[in-house]
């Protein structure tokens, strides 16, 4: 197995785990729908549970059927079309954080929908939520993940040399006690 191959498996199972999560938020939704439909308009319904399913969803589907060109494209651009080699462990390991970059991405941005959603559907006569409660609890993680995410995922190759360094400076350091 190629870099590349493990890459685009787990790029494909990320998209198979977004969508399986949406499936099981959409049945939590669907049964909080008429509880909420009670309190509120079916617009804010929508915006606040559908939208942000829908933007999951997409997310989910994208990672699922676009692996090759995430793992073409974006993770091994600057190492041309050569397949051949197999999978070593620091590379193994660049790509895990890669895909973990690209997970909390995801899931910011499916946050940040659904701080949309609240913000358009609430009203100066009837907040949906407190604007402390959105920031505090929605906004400010969703912003979080999404930066955390996008750091994992450029940095990845930096991470693992940066990891390895630290481990041969422990062996290192572990040899000159012992030499002792």
């Amino acid at each position: 197995m190629t870099a590349r191959d493990f890459a685009r498996l787990l790029i494909k199972l990320m998209g198979l785990f977004v969508l399986a999560m949406t499936l099981v938020q959409a049945t939590q939704a669907i049964s909080y729908l008429p509880g909420y439909l009670n309190q509120t308009s079916l617009f804010s319904a929508l915006a606040i549970y559908f939208v942000p399913l829908m933007a999951s969803a997409l997310i989910g589907w994208f990672l699922f059927k676009s692996d090759r060109l995430i793992a073409d494209k974006v993770l091994f651009a600057d190492e041309g079309n050569d397949r051949a080699g197999s999978l070593h462990f620091g590379k193994a390991e660049e790509v895990l954080l890669s895909v973990l970059g690209i997970y909390l991405t995801a899931y910011g941005l499916i946050g940040l929908t659904r701080t949309l959603g609240y913000t358009v559907s609430s009203t100066p006569e009837h907040p949906v939520v407190s604007s402390e409660t959105l920031w505090h609890t929605f906004l400010i993680p969703s912003i979080a993940q999404v930066l955390v995410g996008l750091l994992i995922f450029l940095s990845s190759r930096g991470l693992v040399v940066l990891r390895h360094h630290f481990l041969d400076l422990r062996d290192k350091t572990r040899e000159l006690g012992a030499d002792k």
